[in-house]
């Protein structure tokens, strides 16, 4: 689960960075995937992607430290709230991670119709 959780967040990055700019699906792609943006907008991406990595690997630790906790003290094992509070947690990063990458590339700056 490491080495995957690993792949999502340095693989998929880099495989964007060198896709052609027609099969990226970004918000004003015209304007973010331009030579003069797309360093940064790779580099937003970049970071952005490694954050969303470390929650999904903390999901997975805590997931599978719920497991063994179950296991461990079976039948009274830890309490099924807290595994609901991590995903409703999880839940909750990800729509905020999704409202600022909207916020980041909904709208071209200096263009107040966007």
């Amino acid at each position: 689960m490491t080495l995957l959780s690993a792949f999502f967040v340095f693989a998929i990055p880099a495989i964007i960075s060198v896709m052609p700019r027609q099969l990226v699906n970004l918000p004003n792609k015209e304007y973010r995937l331009a030579p003069e943006q797309r360093t940064a907008s790779m580099q937003f991406l970049n970071a952005w992607f490694a954050w969303f990595g470390c929650a999904v690997y903390a999901v997975i630790l805590l997931t599978f430290d719920y497991a063994v906790q179950t296991n461990l003290h079976s039948p009274y094992g830890p309490n099924p709230a807290r595994l609901w509070y991590t995903l409703i947690a999880f839940a909750g990063f990800a729509f905020i991670w999704t409202i600022r990458l909207f916020g980041r590339f909904g709208r071209v700056p200096g263009n107040p119709a966007a």
